[in-house]
């Protein structure tokens, strides 16, 4: 893919780069209010996020505007091989990040759920998977979420993924469902993520 991406409206596409770990993992903290991950601290979060732009296994893209980072979606090719990747590269330093709120203890089950993605992944569930697609409300409705998803799943495809999954989709959000059924995807399960909240699980086939 370009480096340079495509247009939409002002707005481009493009590869994230290392330095920018820190505009996504605010990014995403801006746009997503459910869930316990958020607990483990920005530290955690800034890791996490360099591990996606970085790592071999998965493809991240940010939207850009007027030279402002809008939105970014982060993609792997094989979810349990990522997670298993952070767990060699950054485990001690994630441990340390997490370490003075793991005296609470409901953050251990996030930090379980995050550095094993146990409970949620069913085994006939695909191994590519859409993991965080966030645009900040100045970059929605303008095609800008439009043109990430067909950017990254050109790339999907060309690296021989023949299905994907989305699992981190809350039914009431209904901006989000209609975007994935209009893209192709077909619900195949609703999944407690936490002990509050429940995802959608979408599949969609690329063969």
């Amino acid at each position: 893919m370009a480096e340079n991406g495509a247009a939409a409206g002002a707005a481009s596409v493009r590869r994230a780069r290392a330095d920018e770990a820190e505009r996504l993992a605010e990014i995403q903290e801006l746009t997503i209010d459910w869930g316990e991950l958020r607990n483990l601290g920005w530290r955690f979060h800034v890791l996490l996020h360099h591990h996606l732009i970085t790592s071999p296994d998965a493809i991240c893209y940010v939207a850009e505007k007027d030279g402002a980072v809008i939105g970014y979606s982060a993609w792997t090719y094989d979810t349990r091989r990522l997670y298993a990747g952070f767990r060699r590269t950054y485990g001690l330093r994630a441990a340390f990040a997490v370490l003075p709120r793991l005296l609470n203890p409901r953050n251990f089950r996030p930090l379980v759920r995050g550095m094993t993605y146990t409970k949620i992944a069913q085994p006939d569930d695909p191994v590519a998977e859409m993991l965080f697609f966030s645009i900040l409300p100045e970059g929605r409705h303008g095609g800008v979420g439009g043109l990430i998803f067909r950017t990254m799943l050109a790339e999907m495809r060309q690296h021989g993924v023949t299905a994907l999954k989305a699992a981190t989709v809350t039914p009431g959000n209904m901006p989000a469902v209609k975007f994935y059924e209009r893209h192709g995807f077909r619900k195949v399960r609703t999944d407690r993520f936490y002990a509050d909240t429940q995802v959608d699980v979408y599949v969609l086939d690329l063969t």
